[in-house]
């Protein structure tokens, strides 16, 4: 039985229905986008999802590890793995500085990635994860740092920031976060669903 067979299973017959609901929902939350800002949603080129270090800063290396195995590989159809230090892989992970406010991280598909496709199915390989070393807002414990990730590398993979207010407690909507002591270290079910219906 494949992931989203556990799934179902184990939410159990009396949410299938509301999964499924959830699942036609998000449809609007999930596929690629334009960059607004500095961020770009793309999807993966397949269901195979690698992963590259481009920092040596060990908190985030963790961060992103946990976040892909335990938030995506754990509970989606994905495959995701680590490619190794400064390879090529779908996502580059890397801290940088843009400045001592704003934004915590951007993810985009570069001028040297390839790309395929046009939106909202446009898949990139050889993304870009930064994180900005320099936000005065960047959390400084291990579960902020994977919620971080998590949100992160759900871009990476189609997952949009849901519209409007979403009460739903998932990594992607940045609205829930108040940047310390985040708790929000998975996608919702429904999300998972639509990673699951794409790959």
């Amino acid at each position: 039985m494949n992931r989203s067979g556990r799934l179902a299973t184990f939410c159990g017959l009396g949410s299938v229905a509301a999964l499924v609901v959830g699942a036609m929902d998000a449809a609007a939350n999930f596929g690629s986008t334009a960059a607004s800002g500095n961020t770009e949603v793309s999807l993966g080129n397949n269901r195979w999802h690698s992963w590259s270090f481009w920092t040596s800063d060990s908190n985030w290396r963790t961060a992103l590890n946990d976040a892909a195995t335990y938030s995506y590989g754990n509970v989606t159809d994905l495959v995701v793995s680590r490619a190794g230090d400064n390879q090529s892989s779908d996502v580059r992970l890397i801290t940088a500085d843009f400045g001592p406010i704003g934004e915590l991280a951007r993810t985009s598909c570069p001028s040297d990635g390839t790309r395929g496709g046009s939106d909202p199915t446009e898949w990139c390989w050889n993304q870009w994860i930064k994180i900005n070393q320099n936000s005065a807002l960047l959390p400084t414990d291990a579960t902020g740092r994977k919620s971080l990730m998590c949100h992160e590398f759900g871009h990476t993979v189609g997952l949009r920031h849901p519209a409007g207010s979403d009460p739903h407690d998932t990594c992607m909507v940045a609205a829930n976060w108040p940047y310390t002591g985040l708790s929000h270290s998975n996608p919702y079910n429904s999300e998972w669903d639509q990673i699951n219906a794409n790959y």
